[in-house]
């Protein structure tokens, strides 16, 4: 699977590593697809944040980290995320 440039950027920014990207991808804690944008988002917990995943079946779109869980469950309960 190949990263975007746009995933690339964001895990330099973040300072995220494609091994840690591919854990989360491997041993997710959950997987969605996002109903509007027709991608899978991979989530796991790393360092006391979250490692949110965004990817398609050839490419990683983007990385996002985050100390808020409330990005997911928001996401959920509007229906945009749906678990897999």
């Amino acid at each position: 699977m190949k990263f975007t440039d746009h995933a690339i950027d964001r895990m330099k920014k973040r300072k995220v590593t494609e091994a840690e990207v591919r854990e989360a991808l491997s041993n997710s804690e959950d997987l969605f697809l996002d109903v509007h944008t027709g991608y899978f988002v991979a989530v796991r917990k790393k360092d006391g944040k979250w490692l949110i995943v965004v990817f398609d079946r050839e490419e990683i779109v983007t990385v996002v980290v985050t100390s808020k869980f409330k990005i997911v469950e928001n996401r959920v309960k509007s229906g945009r995320w749906i678990r897999v």
